[in-house]
């Protein structure tokens, strides 16, 4: 178990709850609840994927932790994560989407690349509410 203070606010949570999950898919709308349980759980603030021909970028961030920076490590920039409505130039920031964690439904803030294909990226992250 995790205890987590939330202004104040002391609440337990299953092992794994609070920790952000990313990846990569061909998928360009999301994940099914199988293919988010297949991603990798992220523990520190710094993660690289390699995203071939068609594949985006995906991270998933509970929505307790508030919203997400990131930045490229290479370059210093931030963004390029408003995929995530298959729409980057109109409709900004994450979709909500729930996943079972154990027995609890979780809700996530899923983020993804604008655009696919990005070879390899070094991503640091920043959040809201730190974990």
């Amino acid at each position: 178990m995790i205890k987590a203070n939330f202004g104040g606010l002391f609440l337990q949570r299953p092992e794994g709850f609070m920790q952000p999950f990313f990846g990569l898919s061909n998928k360009a709308t999301g994940l099914t609840q199988e293919e988010f349980m297949a991603l990798q759980r992220l523990s520190t603030d710094r993660f690289n994927l390699t995203a071939g021909v068609g594949q985006f970028q995906y991270f998933f961030a509970p929505r307790s932790i508030g919203a997400v920076t990131f930045i490229d490590t290479d370059n210093g920039f931030e963004g390029g994560w408003d995929g995530a409505h298959n729409d980057p130039y109109e409709v900004y920031g994450p979709k909500e989407v729930t996943f079972k964690i154990g027995s609890a439904d979780v809700v996530f803030n899923m983020y993804r690349t604008d655009n696919a294909n990005l070879g390899l990226c070094k991503w640091q992250v920043r959040y809201e509410f730190p974990l």
